[in-house]
């Protein structure tokens, strides 16, 4: 009785069949946000932050009257202006990002979560994506609506707040990943803010000037490029594991 073998043609096609059937194909960074969100649904992955919203809502209108007053006494409208978008655009992200974390550190099932296939590092990359958004959106409602008060360039304001904001996150995503230390994130933010406000006591007209000087184009590549970086990071956060055992 003659037994028919398989030719190498064949062995090969249903070796590639079985591979291509049974090894997991591997997510992409949209498709891993979209799973994440099915599985997990988006109460779970925000639970227990809507007073961290709540806080970051509360900074935003604290600045925003800041910012009125501080327009309102100056006859340098346009210099200051231009100066407080720069060194406050990141707060909220800021405040929203450090809550969160503070939060899921002193969380008493943080070492279970890290068993889990969604870790707590997944979720608190998850989180700082969505931050990011809302504070952008956040920023250019109050800033439209000063721009439209005291008559100042939309566009240019709100490339600065953009740039601002992208500029930030890409040097605290950088630090949260590089920098094996606690309170680096919070070092970063006092280093931001007191160097800023240094120049902006110390020379606030040029510090404007130079703002100002910088085209509008300029600052739209700066942010492009920072939200490239900040997705890039972003990702390598998504789909490695224990980047952010120090804050977490």
């Amino acid at each position: 009785m003659d037994i028919e073998f398989p030719t190498n043609e064949e062995i090969i096609s249903a070796t590639e069949s079985i591979c291509y059937q049974g090894l997991q194909k591997k997510e992409n960074t949209f498709q891993f946000i979209f799973n994440m969100t099915k599985f997990l649904g988006i109460k779970n992955i925000f639970h227990g932050v809507v007073d961290v919203f709540m806080i970051g809502l509360i900074s935003q209108i604290c600045m925003f009257i800041l910012f009125c007053t501080l327009l309102d006494t100056s006859n340098l409208q346009d210099e200051y202006g231009i100066i407080f978008v720069f060194i406050f655009s990141p707060l909220c992200f800021l405040l929203l990002s450090l809550f969160s974390f503070v939060k899921e550190k002193q969380s008493t099932d943080a070492d279970i979560k890290m068993t889990c296939k969604y870790t707590t590092d997944h979720i608190t990359a998850y989180r700082m994506f969505v931050f990011s958004i809302f504070s952008f959106i956040v920023n250019a409602a109050y800033i439209i609506t000063i721009c439209t008060k005291f008559e100042l360039n939309y566009i240019t304001y709100l490339s600065v707040s953009l740039s601002s904001l992208a500029i930030f996150s890409c040097l605290m995503i950088t630090i949260m990943l590089k920098v094996n230390f606690k309170l680096s994130v919070c070092l970063l933010a006092i280093m931001w803010i007191t160097l800023n406000m240094f120049f902006a006591f110390i020379t606030p007209i040029t510090f404007s000037i130079v703002l100002k000087a910088i085209p509008i184009v300029v600052w739209i590549i700066i942010a492009i490029f920072c939200i490239w970086f900040y997705y890039f990071n972003v990702t390598n956060a998504f789909l490695r594991r224990g980047k952010f055992n120090a804050y977490c």
